[in-house]
């Protein structure tokens, strides 16, 4: 018999982990693919995302995208805990609520930015030790910049870095590293904010992540119409995932009192590395901030008022 697996820290705090993922057919969703193939077009994305089913009973969504053959690939990702605990298993074929609409709308907006090599909150990836590496290859980046810029003035030295990176990236593809491209555009970005780029690197990110949350709320809030249907969606989100994470913290803690002090101490470093990166890699709007700032996008580009 097979040692029953243990709940891990992975399993309380993000809902993506250690589940089974599927593409979501049109057959399973044609009133979503229709609505996600309008919302494509008005994003300016060449192609609708694909939209993959988590199964997970935790509600959460999120957006990103999948390489494959050199190509970008976009995805929508809706755990099962999301369309049954906060949209009451909707009929997808046939209706697509306000609230989803905004949900959709708003990681469809990160999969633009991301496919466009601008969103801030692709910064989760690194680590907070690569920032010393980031920044160096910056620099290295900038050197070589400077270094046309003397030969040739014409172009302004953003110019200049723009192409020296532009370059390495070829290589890097060319060489079967394309997996370390999006490294060099941060660390380009790290050489246009200077000396700040070494010492403030995670206050960078962090601030990026920011906007392109408000940036994301925005979009969300312009997808459903309205403040209202995203605000009640975040409740929901916030009431299920209490009921859910309260009892599995307790089974996990319980767990892990049964295990030995190395895997206590394993777990725990766990817990740490991954509370550490959010705190300071991806900063995430607190509810108040959400709602604030749903409602002004609301009122300032909507024309729905402000008092509630």
């Amino acid at each position: 018999m097979a040692p029953q697996k243990l709940l891990s820290i992975e399993d309380i705090v993000h809902p993506f982990y250690n589940s089974q993922e599927r593409p979501m057919g049109r057959h399973e969703a044609a009133a979503v693919f229709d609505w996600m193939d309008k919302q494509a077009k008005l994003l300016g994305l060449e192609k609708t995302p694909e939209l993959w089913h988590v199964e997970h009973d935790l509600p959460n969504a999120a957006g990103g995208f999948a390489k494959h053959e050199g190509r970008k690939i976009g995805r929508v990702f809706l755990t099962r805990g999301m369309l049954e605990r906060v949209f009451d298993s909707p009929n997808l074929n046939h209706h697509v609520p306000a609230g989803l609409k905004g949900l959709l709308g708003h990681e469809m907006q990160h999969v633009s930015e991301m496919m466009s090599g601008a969103d801030g909150m692709a910064m989760r990836k690194f680590p907070l030790f690569a920032f010393p590496l980031v920044a160096m290859t910056g620099y290295t980046l900038y050197t070589k910049a400077q270094d046309r810029k003397i030969q040739d003035s014409s172009k302004s030295l953003d110019e200049h870095l723009n192409a020296v990176t532009e370059e390495q990236q070829q290589k890097m593809r060319e060489s079967g590293r394309g997996d370390q491209v999006d490294m060099l555009e941060w660390s380009k970005r790290m050489a246009l904010a200077g000396g700040v780029g070494l010492v403030g690197g995670s206050m960078i990110a962090a601030r990026m992540s920011l906007n392109a949350e408000f940036r994301a709320l925005a979009a969300e809030v312009r997808a459903a119409g309205g403040a209202e249907p995203c605000i009640e969606v975040l409740h929901k989100m916030e009431k299920a995932s209490a009921e859910l994470v309260g009892p599995r913290l307790q089974q996990w803690t319980a767990d892990l009192s049964k295990r030995s002090f190395m895997d206590q101490m394993s777990e725990f470093y766990k817990l740490v590395r991954h509370e550490l990166r959010a705190s300071t890699m991806h900063k995430h709007p607190s509810t108040a901030e959400q709602i604030n700032h749903m409602r002004k996008v609301a009122a300032e580009e909507l024309g729905q008022g402000l008092a509630h």
